[in-house]
């Protein structure tokens, strides 16, 4: 079985969370830990007390993602996935909870990716085997997202968005244009500051006309690992405050 990279975005913190109020860190994880499982918080923006639970994911030794749990606003589960692989695919088996607390509905996710760990292409189909979708993804030269195209197969509709991306001296990307057609206009723009003295990495999302729609802090260990998220409005108000918390095999 080939080996499958799985790129989750994480963008890493400064310590492991046991609370959502500042992060305490007795001593820096090893990086030789595995990681077990990954839990995502909501917290009050004001008092950094916990809200609900937005997701918990748990891996295998080879770190592999193996279930993952969404949850609602009310910290009740709302899908549980179950991922299983077949050489350069991925296959999730998401369950969608009803207000009864039972599987309402299922969704089959396959994923395929290349030798480089890429996600190529994604088919969801239903338990009968009917295609829902279809999604193929491109990449540019340094290995990030360029277009991606869906097929809807209820309707018949393919949509397509392309991605501009602009990266510094250092190979990073700095700007990430969305919705990009001729004389390069577009719907969003995406500017990422990244501030390693502070341990952060900050993405500023504008329209078209160049108004911030948010800003999105995220906040990171040594380890490579999120431990902070927040969603500021165009104003820096905090809106929204996550936490992580990890565990290690």
């Amino acid at each position: 079985m080939k080996k499958i990279k799985i790129y989750i975005l994480a963008l890493i913190s400064i310590a492991i969370l046991n609370s959502c109020g500042t992060p305490v860190d007795p001593q820096e994880v090893v990086n030789s830990q595995k990681l077990k499982s990954e839990t995502k918080w909501q917290c009050n923006p004001d008092s950094k007390a916990k809200l609900f639970k937005v997701s918990y994911k748990e891996y295998t030794l080879e770190g592999k993602l193996l279930k993952s749990i969404n949850y609602n606003d009310f910290g009740v589960a709302a899908s549980v996935s179950e991922i299983a692989y077949n050489d350069d695919e991925m296959i999730e088996t998401e369950n969608f909870i009803g207000s009864n607390g039972t599987s309402d509905s299922t969704v089959i996710t396959t994923s395929k990716f290349d030798l480089t760990g890429k996600k190529v292409s994604l088919i969801e189909s239903n338990l009968k085997g009917d295609t829902l979708s279809y999604s193929s993804f491109v990449y540019d030269n340094s290995g990030n997202l360029v277009k991606k195209i869906e097929l809807n197969s209820s309707t018949s509709k393919v949509s397509e968005v392309v991605y501009k991306n602009i990266y510094n001296d250092q190979g990073q990307i700095v700007e990430r244009l969305q919705d990009v057609i001729e004389n390069n206009q577009f719907s969003t723009k995406e500017f990422i500051n990244y501030l390693p003295d502070e341990n952060k990495i900050r993405k500023i999302t504008t329209d078209s006309f160049g108004s911030i729609i948010n800003i999105n802090t995220y906040t990171f260990n040594g380890s490579g690992k999120i431990v902070i998220e927040t969603i500021a409005d165009n104003t820096g108000k905090v809106k929204k405050y996550f936490t992580y918390e990890y565990s290690y095999f």
